[in-house]
């Protein structure tokens, strides 16, 4: 068995000190930079298309979801979080062989409060249709769009959070 030197074990000690006392102030920062004065869901995009039918339960199903990931965090003179959605496809759940993929594209948008985009983070979503339930339930499409948009939500809050502003 080897021998630490004294320097080694005095340096690393120094070391996972600072560390430590550091931790602290990057927890406050990244408790701070999510912080939102208001969350918003624009689902505009889907109106005019063939998903026109499904913006409202998009817009409300991701409201929800993002109020849930978020809870707590509002506060004032903060930034805005707003989700633009700018696609979504429901894949072909007729053949079981290829079912097909569910798709969710859209934007987190970071907006100061004098209306500067601090950042924005484009956000690729896609889920098999079985995340949803069986095929043959009554309300299996209102079931898939709130499946992607509670997948949705999870990734604007790992994506916000890795963002630190």
């Amino acid at each position: 068995m080897t021998m630490i030197s004294r320097r080694r074990f005095v340096v690393s000690t120094g070391i996972a000190a600072m560390a430590l006392m550091a931790a602290p102030a990057f927890a406050a920062k990244a408790v701070l930079a999510n912080r939102f004065s208001t969350i918003q869901v624009d689902a505009s995009a889907l109106e005019n298309g063939k998903y026109g039918v499904h913006a409202d339960w998009v817009r409300a199903d991701l409201s929800l979801a993002l109020a849930k990931a978020f809870p707590g965090r509002a506060g004032r003179n903060a930034p805005r979080l707003i989700v633009v959605i700018d696609s979504m496809s429901l894949g072909d759940y007729a053949d079981p062989t290829d079912p097909g993929t569910d798709y969710l594209y859209g934007d987190a948008k970071i907006v100061a409060p004098d209306r500067t985009v601090l950042e924005t983070i484009p956000i690729k979503l896609a889920l098999t249709p079985q995340s949803a339930g069986r095929w043959d339930m009554p309300d299996i499409d209102r079931r898939r769009v709130r499946a992607l948009c509670e997948a949705f939500a999870g990734w604007v809050t790992r994506y916000v959070a890795k963002s630190g502003k």
